[in-house]
């Protein structure tokens, strides 16, 4: 049919697969305040943002998520659900990530199983537990927009178990 428009295929496509990055993240709750960092990279100085960096090539993504609670604020956690799978479009940190302004996100909840193992990153500025309130209250210096959808998760406990997430090898 002439109006029917034809099926492009994948190869046909600008397609460049290295813009897009993944990222683990874990919100950690106790007695009603949350873990939060500040950051002191260049590209977000300032801001404020739950323990969350890139997945290393190799890793799973619930390890990811530990290692960067642990790296950027020096607490242990143990993973315990899966609160949300974000598409992020960073266009805030262009100039940093360019080309990569897509950050695709696994966001876990996450409790402590001790008390800090290790020192913080050089790159964290601060560390601190703020109640939802306090976070709010920093709405515009909150590196990812969506933590306060994902605090409300916490606090409703609507999490997915881990096993949604299913990793092989090939």
């Amino acid at each position: 049919h002439p109006q029917l428009k034809r099926l492009v295929s994948v190869s046909d496509m600008p397609i460049d697969f290295s813009t897009i990055l993944v990222a683990a993240a874990c919100i950690v709750e106790q007695d009603g305040k949350y873990l939060m960092i500040q950051e002191g990279h260049q590209f977000a100085a300032g801001m404020w943002s739950h323990p969350a960096g890139l997945v290393e090539k190799g890793e799973r993504l619930a390890d990811a998520a530990r290692r960067e609670v642990q790296e950027e604020t020096g607490y242990e956690v143990e993973i315990i659900g899966v609160l949300a799978v974000t598409n992020l479009q960073k266009v805030a940190f262009r100039d940093y990530h360019s080309p990569h302004q897509h950050v695709l996100k696994v966001t876990f909840a996450g409790r402590l199983v001790g008390t800090p193992a290790g020192e913080r990153e050089a790159e964290i500025k601060d560390v601190q537990w703020l109640t939802k309130e306090e976070i709010l209250a920093r709405a515009e210096q909150l590196r990812d927009k969506d933590i306060p959808m994902l605090i409300e998760r916490m606090e409703r406990k609507q999490t997915l178990p881990q096993d949604v997430l299913v990793e092989f090898e090939q």
